[in-house]
């Protein structure tokens, strides 16, 4: 067999690192956005309710929430990456906390999300 043959579908294969923050941060808001029409929810529809980001990391989910409007705290029992996103969304509310030991009274939060999506 001749790879010859093959050199047109190279053309197609993406060049570079696929795992750049930037890509990262656009799958996970997609992600987000497809969880969210998964339940039948919109963006609009969360405008001013209260969401809990469960495992937040880096707060992308957070920060994709904040930019359409919701109101969002954002808790993580390892909050070190916060720093950097602190300075992009200085009014969220950061909480350390693991997701086991909430510090919040049931029936607070409208929506509770995490990376992996509603929960």
């Amino acid at each position: 067999m001749s790879f010859e043959k093959l050199s047109p579908i190279e053309n197609m294969v993406p060049r570079g690192n696929l795992h750049t923050p930037e890509n990262q941060e656009t799958d996970i808001e997609k992600e987000a956005m497809d969880d969210l029409n998964d339940l039948g929810l919109s963006w609009d529809y969360l405008k001013e309710k209260l969401t809990l980001d469960i495992g937040a990391g880096p707060a992308i989910i957070t920060e994709t929430a904040k930019k359409k409007g919701v109101k969002v705290i954002s808790l993580d029992k390892n909050p070190e990456m916060w720093t950097e996103r602190d300075a992009k969304l200085p009014s969220t509310l950061y909480v350390k906390a693991s997701a086991e030991q909430l510090p919040f009274q049931d029936g607070v939060f409208d929506l509770i999300i995490s990376h992996a999506g509603p929960v």
